[in-house]
């Protein structure tokens, strides 16, 4: 009886010290509050220090109590301002005034939330929110509660089951509820709400806007995929825009409600009202609208036409768009990033009007497929990948296909190490690990993606990432290996080691080429690791002494063992210069030497606009010269070469015939008023310019080229791009 007793009277003293240790960031010493496994544990309240992938813990910790709803056990939750798909609340179970284990935020307790039915209503003056939520749940296992979470913030006020009542407790952002009695499957009402005011951060509700995006303002377990519908009550003049397909919309005197109903399970909600001016455009049966506060109505016709571009390529690559509009908007108090919700994406003011491809692409990696952030960030790094995708093998209205080389050389991705890719793997780089996570999730994920498209090459790239969307189940999370087991399936061959090399190890290759040498039609050489030997199809340019050149591949592993490797490839005649991974697309050790010419680095260059082509101008950014310079090196010169003699020595070499507003290269013609070309031109005595033309409405995207012609909204039409020639893993014969 003392003992019950003493479970009962310890705990709130207890608790509070650990809520000023917490308060203070200390981690070292939270352990003197330990037993059991979490004593012995690796560093488990590193999270107060480091916080998560998207700066989750900016604004400090604190710890409260909490006790199981159905008397199953207690609890130690530390809380924090959440923003969206980053760390939660940290639970941890609390027996005899320690605490003994960590409880994943994977631990559902066997529960389940399959569809929300919200009813939202919004107090602009008090800056917050009313919910309510029936939720379709389902209840396994033998536990008698079950616990969900949602931003900490938000205070439940009730809960119902079908016999009433719910017994609930809540610590921070995690409730425990008691299950049903005798239930499988039932429908809960849960009513809470809160002050949402984190703009530029979170969710905020002002005035002038109310967002719900980017905070867990809804109940979830495991962060499960879950369908909804959304009932929202806002003022009149407003317009709501959530995930999914609107239902419905009811004016009365002083308000509009509006039903949204989004039918594809996924694991990130977002939905956000305000008194946005909507402009719309149909293309091709779809309709694009982009919903702004301050763009105009062409910018927002712009980003409709951009938007088209976009989806018509991830359709024909992945698959049907599951929604029959998509939105772009533009919201005052976001931030200044971006975040998909699948049938739109909400963007920080001065974002827009752009062509984005990456927020678009999840609507199939992290929408058709939903990732939970709770094990890795794949779909960040698919959706990366796919911007990269879409500006090699898409292109804009106008784009000849026989041109597709050139911008397969022109939109390589970089891709450099990080630090941070030596802290983890990308199979484990959930967002609590903190910020590493996203370099790894956005950085070398990507990378390994274009790793794979040249091992396997593209086309079985294309059929891998159409086949994980067709045969995933549709409402099950996805994971790294899921896409492992599609791709295995779709090249016909083992391809574990490839995975195992690169997601489930840190770091990146490192790796020196010594001693090639050419013989009997023959090249061989030496490859030497430092530290872990990766397995590499090395693509590798041939340049012979008539300028021809011949790409072939090497096996960075082929004959050998240890970290020292020899390859020994066909090569007819002997070559003057070898340059291995010439287009640089591999996750590696770079040389500071080893960086073409191309249009990326005019930053560094002044600009001068020649008198009377202002229209021209916007091509200049903010570098513009008051003063004509007394010749071209290191600038960027703007001029019409019928008018300016420099300009025309430019236009020359390289490649441009000029006539009035006409500028033809290589058989394309473009027009100077809706269109516009550049060029990076080598001079005597290794000096360069930039000889630009014509008017684009954004600017333009050459991507790695040094040469582009770009049609009026800065797309890509033609480009040149250099391969590597020295430095770094270039060899002259």
């Amino acid at each position: 009886m003392v003992a019950v007793l003493i479970l009962f009277l310890v705990p709130q003293p207890v608790v509070a010290e650990i809520d000023k240790l917490a308060r203070a960031r200390e981690a070292e010493r939270m352990l003197e509050y330990c037993a059991g496994p979490l004593a012995k544990a690796a560093s488990p309240f590193r999270f107060l220090r480091v916080g998560g992938a998207y700066g989750g813990g900016r604004f400090g910790w604190t710890a409260s109590h909490l006790r199981d709803a159905a008397g199953g056990g207690e609890y130690v939750v530390f809380s924090t301002a959440l923003t969206g798909e980053d760390i939660g609340a940290q639970v941890f179970r609390f027996e005899g005034g320690k605490m003994t284990t960590r409880v994943s935020e994977l631990d559902t307790f066997g529960g389940a939330i399959d569809h929300h039915d919200f009813e939202i209503w919004f107090d602009l003056p008090a800056k917050s929110v009313r919910i309510v939520d029936v939720a379709q749940m389902r209840f396994g296992g033998s536990a008698k509660a079950v616990q969900f979470r949602l931003s900490p913030h938000y205070r439940v006020s009730a809960i119902s089951g079908p016999g009433g009542a719910l017994a609930f407790t809540q610590a921070g952002g995690v409730v425990s509820m008691a299950v049903p009695s005798g239930a499988k499957d039932a429908k809960v009402r849960i009513e809470y709400g809160g002050v949402v005011d984190l703009p530029d951060y979170a969710g905020s509700i002002g005035p002038n806007e109310a967002t719900l995006t980017n905070e867990f303002w809804w109940p979830q377990m495991g962060r499960g995929p879950a369908t909804y519908s959304a009932k929202v009550h806002a003022p009149k003049t407003w317009t709501v825009i959530a995930q999914g397909e609107p239902v419905g919309v009811q004016d009365a005197a002083t308000e509009r409600v509006t039903t949204y109903r989004m039918t594809l399970p996924n694991s990130v909600f977002s939905l956000s009202a305000g008194p946005y001016r909507s402009g719309k455009k149909t293309i091709q049966g779809r309709e694009y609208r982009m919903l702004s506060t301050s763009a105009s109505e062409d910018d927002m016709a712009m980003q409709a036409e951009l938007n088209a571009s976009v989806f018509r390529f991830y359709e024909r690559a992945f698959g049907a768009y599951p929604f029959t509009s998509w939105t772009s908007l533009e919201s005052r108090v976001y931030g200044g990033g971006a975040l998909e919700a699948y049938s739109f994406a909400t963007y920080g003011t001065g974002w827009l009007p752009a062509e984005d491809a990456h927020e678009p692409a999840h609507t199939w990696w992290g929408g058709v497929i939903p990732n939970t952030y709770l094990r890795s960030l794949w779909n960040e790094s698919f959706a990366v990948f796919s911007d990269g995708l879409y500006q090699r093998e898409g292109g804009p209205p106008g784009f000849e296909e026989k041109h597709r080389r050139e911008r397969r050389e022109a939109f390589v991705s970089d891709a450099r190490p990080q630090a941070g890719y030596r802290s983890a793997t990308c199979a484990d780089a959930s967002c609590e690990i903190g910020p590493v996570a996203g370099s790894l999730g956005y950085g070398k994920g990507a990378d390994v993606l274009q790793a794979l498209e040249s091992e396997i090459g593209v086309e079985a790239m294309m059929r891998s990432l159409k086949a994980w969307i067709d045969e995933h189940p549709r409402g099950k999370a996805g994971e790294w290996e899921d896409y492992e087991a599609i791709v295995k399936k779709t090249v016909g061959r083992e391809m574990k080691w490839f995975f195992d090399q690169w997601l489930r190890r840190t770091g990146w290759p490192d790796f020196t080429i010594e001693n090639v040498a050419w013989a009997d039609g023959r090249l061989r050489g030496l490859v030497r690791f430092q530290g872990d030997a990766y397995r590499i199809r090395l693509e590798t340019m041939l340049e012979f002494p008539d300028g021809a050149r011949e790409f072939t591949a090497v096996d960075t592993m082929q004959t050998g063992s240890g970290l020292e490797y020899r390859f020994d490839v066909a090569c007819p005649k002997k070559p003057q210069l070898v340059s291995f991974d010439p287009w640089r697309k591999l996750l590696r050790r770079y040389g500071t030497d080893e960086r073409p010419a191309s249009l990326d680095l005019v930053d560094g260059m002044r600009a001068w606009v020649e008198p009377g082509r202002e229209a021209w101008e916007g091509l200049a950014g903010r570098r513009k010269e008051t003063r004509r310079p007394e010749k071209a090196a290191g600038t960027m010169w703007i001029a019409h070469p019928e008018t300016d003699a420099i300009a025309a020595d430019l236009c020359r070499r390289a490649g441009f015939r000029v006539t009035g507003n006409e500028l033809a290269y290589d058989g394309t013609t473009i027009d100077l008023r809706k269109g516009a070309a550049m060029a990076m031109v080598d001079l005597d005595g290794g000096e360069r310019a930039i000889i630009a033309l014509g008017s684009t409405r954004l600017p333009p995207n050459p991507g790695r080229a040094r040469l582009g012609l770009f049609d009026d909204h800065g797309r890509l039409l033609r480009g040149r791009t250099d391969p590597k020639r020295e430095g770094f893993l270039t060899i002259r014969m």
